[in-house]
């Protein structure tokens, strides 16, 4: 959230902090995360929403919804 929130690259923020929070769940072996393209606008109003009301929680929120939706499409494709 913070990476995102700096704004260090003309474009390519998001995708820089997506690539390092991949990163840390590769080293820590834990399956990759992702943010799913139909919910690319939401992803941007959650930033916002977080920044405006200070409050982290509803970043979390939303990434972990992302992340149950990816371990439960992964596991079905498993089954």
């Amino acid at each position: 959230l913070e990476l995102v929130s700096v704004h260090q690259f003309g474009d390519g923020d998001g995708r820089t902090s997506r690539l390092l929070m991949n990163f840390v769940q590769e080293y820590f072996h834990l399956p990759l995360g992702v943010v799913y393209e139909n919910d690319k606008l939401r992803y941007f109003t959650v930033l916002e929403d977080t920044r405006a009301a200070d409050d982290v929680s509803i970043f979390y929120e939303f990434m972990f919804e992302q992340y149950a939706t990816f371990l439960k499409t992964d596991i079905t494709k498993a089954s």
